[in-house]
């Protein structure tokens, strides 16, 4: 699943948002920093939790 983020501009965004998801059993796939996009491997996390912890961080996330 592939998720806009606003907010996302550095490798540190990202490794939060890898910390997050990871904590809610999500992983990470990839990062574009230029596009402001990731794309995830849910694992049975809920959507609207992954929306929550980004969101949590200060970020904007949205599905593409």
């Amino acid at each position: 699943m592939k998720l806009a983020v606003e907010g996302m501009s550095c490798e540190h965004c990202v490794s939060r948002i890898r910390n997050a998801l990871s904590e809610l059993g999500a992983t990470l796939i990839s990062a574009d920093l230029a596009k402001k996009e990731i794309e995830i491997d849910l694992q049975g996390a809920q959507l609207s939790a992954i929306m929550e912890a980004i969101s949590d961080l200060g970020f904007e996330a949205r599905k593409i």
